[in-house]
């Protein structure tokens, strides 16, 4: 029975023939692609069970005597089923937009269609032709073309379903290494407003916003502050199960952090949860704030356009880019985060407080969320200047 050596990255055929002697041949299979260039661009495994295939027929064609033509047809029906063996990345993402179950299944067909439309002509190649270089300039083309601009944490949720599918692809030994492995989404898109030019909304500025928004908004919203402003999603998925009236604790994890994070039920807390279960429909706290984030994601684009109709964000101070179905502002619904950190650092309680009640994992990201007012610092700057200045005598 043929067996395989390896010499310089090459399979070589071993088998012995009727009289005992030791016959090696070179099957020229590499045992990697990148061993040789120009060698076909297969899994390690792949390679290997090719010349496996091939040294068993050049046994057969030493012992049984095979003709020309039929050592020929053999050996094409081995490169044949070789080729066969690896899919384009358009059948196999399908197929695996069939078969796996998610609930983000129109995430998925999204990362999918995106890539393809990327890919061009290269998504109907071979699955192993795509290489790392292809995924990095996919994000890439992602984050800087103007005609699409996506923030980061949406290029992020691509890379996560393009990365399972060739997950899949090399646990079921068609590619040898995954091209995503490597392809990383930067945390900055240059088209970001970063966090410590975004502005905390006034006391003013949230009371119109919850005497001028409708339906669940105002009690979204006062929520959201009672809970130091924590993010849009996590409020919208609340359940009735987060509320410890044994303990008297509002329970929250947060979906960016993972981080638990446990508010005391106070006074005005407990009326409005008693007014939200009043008209309890489901699980959910606020259910139809929930199917809007879940299903269509634009309940952040709703709170966009109240901010433009109240006032709070006038239409010409936002940065327009094409392709985006949404603006960016220095004002979100993130916003009062921002707020409740200005506040409690400006009425003096503590950072490693105001940190644990926000759910902050470092002074350095809570700075970021500080933006006090000039009045409050030119204030504060005052008392400093009487603290260690002497009474100021005019000159005689």
């Amino acid at each position: 029975m043929a067996f395989l050596k390896i010499r310089n990255n090459i399979y070589y055929a071993c088998w012995y023939d009727s009289t005992g002697k030791k016959i090696v041949r070179s099957t020229k299979i590499p045992t990697d692609h990148q061993a040789k260039p120009g060698a076909p661009r297969e899994s390690k495994q792949a390679l290997k069970k090719k010349a496996e295939q091939l040294a068993a027929l050049m046994e057969r064609t030493d012992k049984d005597g095979l003709t020309l033509e039929q050592a020929n047809a053999a050996l094409s029906a081995i490169i044949t089923r070789s080729k066969a063996r690896i899919p384009t990345f358009r059948t196999y993402a399908n197929d695996y937009l069939r078969t796996h179950y998610n609930k983000s299944k129109d995430n998925d067909r999204r990362a999918v269609n995106a890539f393809i439309a990327f890919l061009g002509s290269k998504a109907d190649e071979p699955l192993s032709a795509i290489t790392a270089a292809d995924c990095k300039d996919f994000i890439q083309w992602r984050l800087t073309d103007p005609a699409i601009c996506t923030r980061p944490g949406t290029v992020a949720r691509l890379r996560i379903t393009l990365n399972a599918i060739f997950n899949k692809a090399v646990d079921a030994e068609l590619l040898n290494r995954n091209p995503w492995r490597k392809a990383i989404v930067p945390k900055n898109s240059p088209y970001d407003i970063p966090e410590n030019k975004r502005i905390a909304l006034t006391p003013e500025q949230i009371a119109t916003l919850i005497n001028g928004m409708p339906d669940e908004w105002p009690d979204l919203i006062r929520l959201t502050v009672m809970t130091m402003g924590q993010r849009l999603g996590d409020m919208a998925r609340l359940k009735w199960e987060q509320v410890d009236r044994a303990k008297n604790i509002l329970h929250l994890r947060t979906g960016k952090t993972k981080a638990n994070l446990d508010f005391p039920i106070s006074y005005d807390m407990r009326a409005l949860l008693a007014r939200r279960e009043a008209a309890r429909i489901d699980e959910y706290i606020f259910p139809y704030s929930r199917i809007k984030h879940e299903r269509s994601g634009k309940l952040s684009l709703e709170f966009h356009t109240y901010a433009v109709k109240l006032g709070i964000l006038p239409p010409d101070t936002k940065k327009d880019l094409p392709g985006r179905i949404r603006t960016l502002s220095e004002i979100s619904f993130h916003s009062t985060r921002k707020s409740a950190v200005t506040t409690g650092r400006q009425l003096g309680i503590a950072p490693d407080v105001m940190r644990s009640l926000v759910g902050h994992d470092s002074e350095e990201i809570q700075r970021a969320y500080f933006t006090p007012a000039a009045e409050y610092l030119a204030e504060q700057a005052d008392k400093i200047q009487k603290t260690l200045l002497p009474p100021d005598t005019p000159p005689m």
